[in-house]
């Protein structure tokens, strides 16, 4: 398994990458080495960003069920707008 710091640094390379102009691969071509590589921290990646969403989604169920915004501003809407 790659450290965090690993994968930070990976996707940040990645993000560099993603600018460049290449030619695609062709559907049935099996992947390259460096392909698989790249496929596997995409996809931790991924799995990493989809937690946060989760995790987010559950946060802003709570404040706006148990109306905790309500001190600060008179509606969810209004909280999130800002």
């Amino acid at each position: 398994m790659l450290s965090e710091s690993t994968v930070t640094s990976i996707s940040s390379y990645l993000q560099g990458e993603r600018l460049r102009q290449f030619s695609l691969p062709e559907k049935s071509t099996p992947l390259s080495a460096v392909e698989q590589s790249r496929f596997e921290i995409c996809e931790l990646i991924i799995a990493r960003g989809l937690q946060t969403f989760v995790d987010v989604g559950q946060a802003l169920f709570e404040i706006r069920r148990f109306r905790l915004y309500r001190t600060d501003f008179p509606t969810f809407e209004l909280y999130c707008k800002d």
